[in-house]
């Protein structure tokens, strides 16, 4: 009998040291050498907030006309538009600033007119590139909240007709983003933006 607890107790040893040995390999990963957590569908990081590649996909398909990709790659994109857009927002609601319907309803109307258009022309336009009138809302009410911002922070005005007009100091804007940008923990994924993501299969009779 003293036997056999001898041999359990020595077994309940290495089995201890075992998951010791375990328990230190995985702190010595994740700590002695850094490694991070993957973010496989984030294109970056802006203070905590993700912008995933299906963002990044619906913006840039929403605001660059097709003929213009060339110039304006997605990588270019995210860092001069939708990263300082992240950061505006972020701002917005710091600030408490809330879009009503209304007014996104005016924006629309405003940029429907000022091109020309009829409200069904516009729809055969966004449907044309694979976008719904309510999804292209999404984008003038965050248009909405950044002119908002703007105007209480003074780096713009607005007209009634929903232009910006400049303040005196043609610097204020550029100074603005700068701090902010400066003040943003941003980290940035360039191998996410193009990665292949296979969401579905056919079933073919081919070999």
């Amino acid at each position: 009998k003293k036997s056999k607890k001898t041999k359990d107790k020595q077994e309940n040893v290495i089995i201890l040291g075992i998951f010791l040995l375990f328990i230190l390999a995985v702190a010595y990963l994740f700590y002695f050498m850094n490694i991070k957590p993957s973010n496989e569908n984030a294109v970056a990081i802006v203070n905590g907030n993700e912008i995933t590649r299906d963002e990044l996909d619906w913006w840039y398909g929403a605001s660059v006309l097709p003929e213009g990709r060339d110039i304006i790659t997605k990588q270019d994109f995210l860092m001069i538009t939708l990263i300082p857009q992240e950061v505006l927002m972020q701002k917005a609601k710091k600030e408490g600033i809330a879009v009503t319907e209304d007014e996104v309803e005016k924006l629309i109307g405003l940029f429907i007119i000022e091109n020309g258009l009829t409200l069904n022309e516009f729809e055969e336009h966004l449907n044309s590139r694979g976008i719904s009138i309510n999804e292209i809302k999404k984008s003038f009410e965050t248009r909405a909240a950044i002119i908002k911002l703007f105007e209480k922070e003074n780096i713009y005005s607005v007209s009634e007709e929903g232009n910006f007009l400049f303040n005196p100091n043609d610097n204020a804007f550029q100074e603005y983003m700068d701090s902010l940008i400066n003040n943003s923990n941003i980290e940035i994924f360039p191998e996410n933006i193009y990665k292949l993501v296979l969401k579905s299969f056919e079933a073919t009779k081919d070999k």
